[in-house]
């Protein structure tokens, strides 16, 4: 069975769900990462921070489902 996992990308970190083909959700994980706060309000976080999360969360949701990565579709 082939599986999707989609990711929300926010302020302070990132979640990862995967789901089975018919949408039903397996599990979600969450990787933090630093967002830095300026004193004019805006915020800045390191660019590689959003690819390790992506990497670290859907790492985490495939070995704790044990689901192959080749099972992936989307």
């Amino acid at each position: 069975m082939k599986h999707i996992i989609s990711f929300d990308i926010g302020t302070s970190g990132i979640k990862c769900g995967l789901f089975d083909a018919n949408l039903k959700c397996i599990t979600i994980t969450r990787c933090d990462y630093t967002v830095t706060m300026s004193a004019d309000g805006t915020a800045e976080a390191d660019p590689t921070a959003y690819i390790e999360g992506l990497i670290q969360c859907t790492r985490e949701a495939l070995q704790s489902t044990q689901i192959p990565a080749e099972n992936v579709a989307a």
